[in-house]
């Protein structure tokens, strides 16, 4: 049964602060007048706790003050430069204003682009918004009419004095890169833009030549190429079968000319962007890029989503997205006792298929469009992509356990443990694994891989007694070792390492 939507709760290593209330912002420079009926309505609740919002029961005054603010245009705005007295008031007039913020289809395109998260308060203003933004008041008001709790016990304001919380990527960010490179081509005084994405870098880099001899470019390994789209010029693609042959070409006037000395320090920090020569590092950007073709359809919005253009299709995604992006809670409301095995699952921000009834009135707005699309992900091969996922937990287990499962067991009563790897890239395989277990099953495939546990942290193993519930623990088999002997994919007992 659908809810209605919480605020995101705040969590530091998975514990939850401050009692679950919700998270404190600065408030805008400006407030939005309220008329004296408004400012005089059913007092505001007083948040002492996550409880205390999942008990409160908004007044329809409020809603009803809220959708009148946005069936309202006629009305010039009027702001003030302060805060009322009361700060609950402040809030909900700031929130009124969030609704009403500057967000475009352009905006929306670039979150879900870009990953970037928003606690679930903001991120529902910012669809708000967006339908605002296209006059689609009436889509606007059905979705206020839902958002009761949010509005009244939360800020939903984005606060740009508060850096927005974008995943890591597969690889390292390329501002350090880009201002050596900045750095070096004034030294010979070529003045060059800072570039701030991988495509504008690699433009850049195409341009560097070294100073002695005078036609020697860098080295720019493939996976640059693929990940910006670019299609390489022939004296680059000629060093993908051969790393000992430099690429040549003689300089022009849009060279950038380097010393030896700028010329070696620039092809050092290319190489440590991607080390793609090392396993692990080949690992890390399989998982991240089945990730995003998994569960966030990353090429398949790209392709359709964003052709499409309609802004009620982009902000279902946008909000999917966003539920994706939750940071997992593993303590209960108070933050001082871990969750006890099987409650994990009850909670809204760790469950993506629990539902509230603003992302079902969302949902109902995306699929009217007039255009017929279907707001469904698109058609992959799954079984496909299920041996894809099972190979990435074969070579985790190649790498980080030396091919043996039993390497990655933590052992009760022994302090330290064994390293055991980036453990979280594991787990994400373990939840691409059961969304696609699901999505197979769906599709009326029911022979699938069977369970695969995630590894736990060691406090709350020790803490729930969870010892046996451990990827791996007393000898049990993950279900993706069977899976790829019965596929063929491996031989009953050939574990060599898998080409990632």
């Amino acid at each position: 049964m659908a809810c209605q939507l919480p605020y995101t709760l705040i969590t530091n290593l998975g514990m939850v602060l401050r009692n679950g209330c919700p998270s404190f912002r600065d408030f805008p420079d400006r407030t939005p007048l309220l008329t004296p009926a408004v400012r005089q309505l059913h007092k505001l609740p007083n948040i002492q706790s996550f409880q205390d919002m999942v008990s409160y029961k908004p007044s329809a005054l409020l809603i009803n003050a809220a959708t009148t603010y946005l069936q309202d245009q006629s009305v010039s705005r009027e702001y003030s430069a302060g805060s009322y007295s009361d700060r609950k008031l402040t809030m909900f007039a700031s929130n009124l204003d969030a609704f009403i913020a500057d967000v475009s289809r352009d905006d929306l395109k670039g979150y879900i682009r870009s990953r970037t998260r928003f606690d679930l308060e903001q991120a529902a203003a910012v669809v708000v918004s967006a339908f605002m933004k296209e006059g689609r008041v009436d889509d606007a008001v059905s979705l206020v009419e839902n958002l009761g709790k949010v509005m009244t016990t939360s800020s939903m304001w984005i606060d740009p004095n508060v850096p927005v919380v974008k995943p890591d990527g597969p690889f390292v960010n390329p501002a350090s890169l880009a201002r050596k490179l900045q750095q070096s081509a004034a030294s010979r005084q070529v003045h060059i833009p800072l570039a701030n994405n991988f495509y504008d870098l690699l433009l850049q880099l195409m341009r560097v030549r070294r100073s002695k001899p005078n036609d020697r470019c860098l080295y720019i390994p493939q996976w640059l190429f693929e990940e910006t789209g670019i299609k390489p010029p022939n004296h680059f693609s000629g060093q993908f079968q051969n790393i000992r042959i430099s690429p040549v070409k003689q300089k022009d006037d849009e060279s950038i000319m380097l010393s030896r000395k700028h010329f070696r320090s620039v092809q050092r920090q290319i190489f440590h962007i991607y080390q793609y020569w090392k396993p692990e590092k080949q690992l890390r950007k399989s998982i991240k890029e089945l990730e995003d073709k998994v569960l966030f359809a990353g090429s398949w919005i790209q392709k359709r989503v964003f052709d499409l253009d309609d802004v009620a299709v982009l902000a279902h995604y946008f909000f999917y997205t966003q539920r994706r992006l939750q940071r997992k809670v593993v303590s209960d409301y108070s933050g001082h006792v871990f969750l006890k095995e099987g409650n994990s699952m009850t909670l809204f921000q760790n469950n993506i298929t629990k539902k509230s009834t603003f992302e079902d009135v969302l949902l109902g707005i995306a699929e009217s469009n007039e255009e017929g699309v279907a707001v469904a992900m698109g058609s992959e091969d799954t079984l496909g992509l299920i041996d894809e996922t099972c190979l990435l937990m074969k070579a985790y287990v190649d790498i980080y356990g030396r091919g043996r499962t039993e390497n990655l067991v933590f052992k009760q009563g022994v302090r330290g443990g064994k390293v055991r790897g980036p453990v979280d890239e594991y787990n994400l395989l373990c939840t691409v694994l059961t969304h696609l277990r699901g999505q197979a099953k769906d599709e009326g495939n029911v022979d699938v891989p069977g369970q695969t546990k995630k590894f736990l942290a060691k406090d709350i193993m020790h803490w729930n007694n969870q010892w046996e519930n451990d990827a791996f623990a007393s000898g049990e088999k993950a279900g993706w070792e069977d899976w790829l002997r019965k596929r063929g994919l491996v031989e009953n007992e050939d574990w060599d390492m898998v080409d990632v």
